[in-house]
Order: C-alpha cells, then structure tokens, then sequence
C-alpha cells in the first residue's frame, strides 16, 4: 500500500498479479505502478522462493523484461502473469555470462543437435523442374 502522499503525488492503485505455472495457480502479487519487473520478481521469490534468475514472466505473449516498469505496460486492476521456470543448466550459464560473455563460447550445443557455436547449416539447392 502507498503512502496517503504518494496517494495524493500519484495513483497509486496496486495491480493483482496472478501468478500462474503450468500446473496451475502458484500466488498473487500486490504490485505497485512504479514497480519494475526485477521488483515483481523479487515479491515472487519471497512468496514461492524462486529466485529472480530462474523466472520467465508472460503476460499474454510477451516475455517481461526486468527494466520493463509496470506502469508502462497498461495493466488493468487484475493480471493473469505465467511463470515459467528456466532449466538449471540455463540459470548457471545467464550467472556466468553476466560475468563474462565470452563463456557462451564454450556452452554446450542447444538440447536437441542445433548445431550451435556459430556453425552455419548448409542449405540445400532448391530441386529444379
């Protein structure tokens, strides 16, 4: 809740964020205007201790951005928000690369061959008639 002059300074009506995973509804969250994303994040880790790192926000199709503030994205009183949960593997690489980004240089190719690593697929000629 806001202060009664934050109140008067700025509308200060808190959204409900209701936090979904995919096996259903995980919490809800009182969050204010001026909020940026990285702060919804961090009231989600204090509700259902996932760390910030290992959240993936959708409000609708859109992933959230932690810059994004709140008040520019034109919630209404009540949100439906997904949470979806980034692999392990994934969460240590985003902490080595916030470091030093030239450890994607050694990851590991993308589950399913892919390739990776800069390697470019050859692309068939198309068949001539």
């Amino acid at each position: 809740m806001c202060a009664p002059a934050e109140q008067a300074a700025m509308a200060c009506e808190e959204t409900k964020l209701i936090l979904h995973g995919l096996g259903g509804e995980l919490c809800t969250i009182a969050a204010r205007p001026d909020w940026a994303v990285h702060e919804v994040k961090a009231a989600v880790e204090a509700e259902i201790q996932v760390q910030p790192r290992q959240q993936r926000l959708l409000l609708g199709t859109r992933e959230l951005r932690d810059a994004d503030r709140l008040s520019d994205l034109g919630l209404g009183d009540v949100e439906h928000v997904t949470l979806i949960k980034r692999p392990a593997q994934q969460v240590e690489w985003l902490a080595h690369v916030e470091k030093d980004w030239s450890k994607l240089l050694g990851a590991p190719a993308p589950a399913g061959g892919g390739g990776g690593r800069g390697r470019r697929r050859e692309r068939a000629p198309p068949h001539s008639q």
